[in-house]
């Protein structure tokens, strides 16, 4: 039962209302965004953003002082969430996140081919991409998830151009597989991120990436399997950009003075 009604409140009603009044607009101001995205998650968690606003403000026709300020902070926390989820994804830990574990990845495929490698060179750059990645883990658990996010990107490019210049390595078909499955998934993830309806830019890139992967599967058919690598690289490559680019339209000024 809520013990906080009438005037046990320890909240003023002048108080409370005023935070409504901070949540309702916030939320007026995130919304065209967030529903333009086509991100169903941070659809999602703006729509439960809303509903904890309607409860805060039932909270406070009841008088439940308290209880109606712990929702509408509670709502405008999920607004906010919701509004990182479709900004800049060097802005969004969990995409960060993504971003760091594809680049471990990447490294792992380039494990796989460089094993063979006699030349010290090779070696020393794919020493200091390992390196460079175990950076990145600390940057993002430090809280600097923008410098995490830019070497991650860094780490997946250095990888790419490590594979390019090791043209007289063999590639198993076993590596190539792991490459074509990984391209696959990035797709599929990717397409949650854009939505149904992506914007000029982002479709172009969500096309470049669909040919990437067409030629990913042809060269993996004929049993090229260091250019399957690479191309299904590539699309990783340009589903960030698309997912970039869907972000890319201009930010509200979020205010986070409570």
């Amino acid at each position: 039962m809520d013990s906080t009604a009438g005037s046990q409140a320890p909240y003023e009603a002048d108080q409370i209302a005023r935070e409504l009044l901070h949540t309702d607009r916030l939320i007026a101001v995130l919304r065209p965004k967030v529903f333009r995205s086509g991100n169903s998650k941070a659809q999602e968690h703006f729509q439960d953003s809303i509903e904890r606003e309607r409860e805060a403000r039932e909270a406070y026709d009841q008088r439940l002082y308290a209880r109606s300020a712990r929702l509408t902070r509670e709502a405008r926390s999920l607004a906010r969430e919701a509004a990182v989820m479709v900004g800049p994804p060097e802005d969004d830990p969990v995409y960060v996140a993504r971003a760091i574990e594809h680049a471990s990845d990447a490294l792992a495929l380039a494990d796989d081919v460089l094993r063979g490698a006699e030349e010290q060179s090779i070696s020393r750059r794919y020493a200091k991409l390992e390196k460079d990645l175990e950076g990145a883990r600390q940057l993002y658990k430090a809280g600097e998830i923008r410098r995490a996010h830019e070497q991650a990107v860094a780490i997946r490019d250095g990888v790419l151009d490590l594979l390019r210049d090791c043209d007289d390595l063999p590639v198993s078909s076993d590596t190539a597989s792991k490459a074509l499955k990984d391209a696959e998934r990035a797709l599929e993830q990717a397409a949650k991120e854009l939505g149904a309806k992506p914007n000029g830019p982002a479709q172009r890139w969500q096309r470049e990436a669909l040919g990437q992967l067409s030629k990913a599967r042809s060269s993996f058919a004929r049993k090229e399997y260091r250019d399957t690598v690479i191309h299904s690289r590539l699309v990783e490559r340009n589903l960030d950009q698309a997912v970039a680019a869907q972000r890319s339209e201009a930010k509200p000024v979020v205010r986070n003075d409570a």
